[in-house]
């Protein structure tokens, strides 16, 4: 499972246009040093009062892109309808120096299979960050799926029953009062989504006509 990322952590960030420009306090209320932090949470070693105020901001560096959800749909092995029922954050430490490897694995439970097959009626879906004791782990463009959404989910199979969502929040759409949405039209986190990937509220109906 590829998981190419990288880790700026920051009290306050304020981005350019081209994200060139990430700046913010260092510090907390114990007085730590910045590469005592680092190290803190290198080894996942911290608790979450040292943590307070912080988070890790997550630069994926991604291979999978599309050029809209016909392109999407080709390159996506399953395409299901469903409810996030279950979540799980998991931390793997990696040395003293990088931020640790975290992610999520949300149970997904299937309402309706669009594209593709599949056996059981729940499947895991890997997702990069998390809450890990305190410390929120966030993917840049890329808002943390919740418990009770219900979504349409483009997704690759990284081993039996185990799914990543092709191209991040492309591949993520969000279903609300009835209406669908790609995840960027909710959350500008996911503002880099091009407009080809918005559905403007359409009916779910409406949405599986877009899908070849």
């Amino acid at each position: 499972m590829k998981r190419n990322t990288f880790f700026i952590l920051v009290g306050v960030v304020i981005f350019s246009v081209m994200f060139s420009y990430i700046y913010g306090s260092i510090t907390n209320a114990q007085s730590l040093q910045g590469l005592e932090m680092r190290k803190l949470i290198a080894t996942m070693t911290y608790t979450p009062e040292q943590v307070a105020g912080y988070r890790v901001i997550m630069y994926p560096d991604r291979a999978e892109y599309a050029l809209s959800i016909n392109d999407l749909t080709g390159k996506a092995n399953l395409i299901v309808k469903g409810k996030i029922i279950e979540s799980k954050v998991i931390g793997k430490p990696i040395n003293d120096i990088q931020f640790p490897d975290v992610y999520t694995i949300f149970t997904l439970q299937i309402e309706e299979t669009i594209k593709g097959k599949v056996e059981s009626k729940t499947i895991q879906i890997y997702q990069p960050g998390g809450n890990w004791n305190g410390l929120d782990f966030i993917v840049y463009d890329d808002p943390s799926m919740k418990q009770n959404d219900d979504v349409i989910l483009f997704l690759i199979e990284v081993e039996p029953n185990l799914y990543h969502i092709y191209g991040g929040p492309l591949g993520r759409y969000i279903i609300q009062e009835n209406k669908v949405y790609n995840t960027a039209e909710l959350d500008s986190q996911g503002k880099d989504v091009p407009s080809e990937f918005y559905t403007h509220g359409c009916s779910y109906e409406q949405f599986k006509k877009l899908i070849p």
